[in-house]
């Protein structure tokens, strides 16, 4: 039993560890119905990235400035950045992605993300 423990502990260090020393996030998170994707990257010593979003024809790309970055999150704000689908212009909006739970939130919007 104490060898169990012992093992678990070890493993929720190492992923803690392992999110607190990352450099660099390649994600793709998606909504629970599937129809908005985000593909995310973050550039944690910079403090920097890019999101490609694509939503129902929509694809557009926004650069990232992150503004927060502990164990388990990083937040920061995104800006229209260019459009493959016409659009010229979008509204600034802010961000977390969460390292532990593998999330991506816009908003009030949550996203489930897998590595790429």
């Amino acid at each position: 039993m104490n060898k169990l423990l012992t093992t678990i502990t070890l493993l929720y260090f190492s992923v803690a560890v392992n999110a607190a020393e990352q450099t660099a996030v390649s994600t793709r998170c998606e909504s629970s119905s599937g129809l908005s994707i985000y593909d995310i990257e973050l550039n944690l010593t910079s403090r920097t990235g890019e999101f490609r979003y694509r939503f129902m024809g929509q694809d557009i790309f926004y650069d990232v400035t992150i503004e927060e970055v502990t164990n388990e999150i990083a937040r920061g704000v995104a800006v229209f950045q260019s459009s493959r689908s016409g659009e010229t212009r979008g509204n600034p909006f802010s961000f977390t992605y969460n390292f532990t739970q593998r999330t991506f939130a816009e908003g009030t919007v949550s996203y489930s993300c897998s590595e790429n």
